[in-house]
């Protein structure tokens, strides 16, 4: 039975090198990727404006069996501080039961 080929050091080292530019190739790539779908998303959904200003949260999950659900709702009056930026503050409420699962979409 025949043993591998030893790499020598030299080629070894060439190998490190290969290895690594692949690895910062694969990360630029995938930052590059992330920022254009990000683009896009952002383009066919922009969103709308309110004219009142006033912004409204809400937010629910829950998972089947014995379980805790928390929900948190909030409708915001608007908290606008000296940089122009509107806030909201959202208190969560847990109740306990069984529940079904549930993720928001019809």
């Amino acid at each position: 039975m025949k043993s591998a080929h030893r790499l020598t050091t030299a080629e070894r080292d060439r190998a490190i090198v290969r290895l690594r530019e692949l690895t910062i190739g694969a990360a630029v790539a995938s930052v590059v990727a992330t920022a254009g779908l990000a683009s896009v998303a952002a383009a066919s959904n922009p969103g709308s404006a309110d004219s009142s200003g006033a912004t409204t949260a809400a937010g629910t999950g829950s998972t089947s069996g014995s379980t805790t659900t928390t929900t948190a709702a909030a409708t915001a009056t608007p908290s606008t501080s000296s940089s122009g930026v509107t806030s909201t503050t959202t208190a969560p409420t847990t109740t306990s039961g069984n529940a079904h699962v549930s993720t928001g979409s019809s």
